[in-house]
């Protein structure tokens, strides 16, 4: 996306991995104590197209650089913009989107470490119907 969370290093991390490597040469590190973990969901067998996704949050200074510069943009995901959440619910999405959206405004009403503590719901289907476990 072009867009780089982190904190800025004090020394940048070595990497022979050329992903991170373009990370790392921002000046940023990941901000692994502000990463919010708030769901995993796979596709049920019958879709098509079958994702196994991980959801996360993260607030906004975790943000390295500047949110409306997509100039280096990798091509992953294309048209980055900031939606509200109500303007992300009203447009055409995965149910289990809508749930990841409910489940981050539930918890922007919590404290920050509050936040950090509150499980996750892990999202399958067995037998075409959804299965829901609650991952701490």
């Amino acid at each position: 996306t072009g867009l780089i969370i982190g904190h800025k290093a004090k020394a940048p991390p070595r990497t022979r991995h050329h992903g991170w490597r373009d990370y790392f040469a921002s000046g940023a590190t990941p901000p692994l104590d502000k990463i919010d973990f708030i769901g995993r969901a796979i596709t049920p067998t019958y879709r098509t197209r079958r994702y196994d996704t991980r959801f996360f949050m993260l607030h906004d200074d975790t943000i390295f650089t500047d949110p409306e510069d997509t100039q280096n943009a990798s091509g992953e995901l294309l048209h980055l913009h900031w939606l509200t959440l109500q303007q992300a619910r009203d447009l055409d999405i995965p149910a289990i989107t809508r749930q990841m959206l409910d489940i981050v405004e539930k918890r922007l009403r919590l404290s920050r470490p509050k936040q950090l503590q509150a499980p996750a719901p892990f999202v399958r289907f067995h037998h075409n119907k959804p299965h829901i476990t609650l991952l701490d």
